[in-house]
């Protein structure tokens, strides 16, 4: 198994996974689409994120619903 893993966007159900690259038919480029395999079967995905896996478990939640890695979200500072 490789060391490297991947952050998926399913489109088709609005989710997100981390899956080994080995998992990726094809090379895994961010924001690519590729066939993934996925509780053995091949679904459509879109390459969000590449690199290890415990830095791709905490990008899944920067993920928005439209499969956009949102790194940096706006906060609001109370003092304003």
């Amino acid at each position: 198994m490789s060391n490297e893993w991947v952050v998926v966007f399913f489109k088709r159900t609005k989710s997100v996974d981390v899956v080994n690259s080995e998992a990726v038919i094809g090379e895994p480029v961010v924001g690519a689409k590729r066939k993934v395999k996925w509780n053995e079967r091949l679904y459509d995905a879109k390459i969000i994120y590449v690199g290890s896996k415990s830095v791709c478990e905490e990008k899944v939640s920067h993920v928005t619903s439209d499969g956009k890695l949102d790194e940096y979200p706006f906060e609001v500072d109370e003092r304003s």
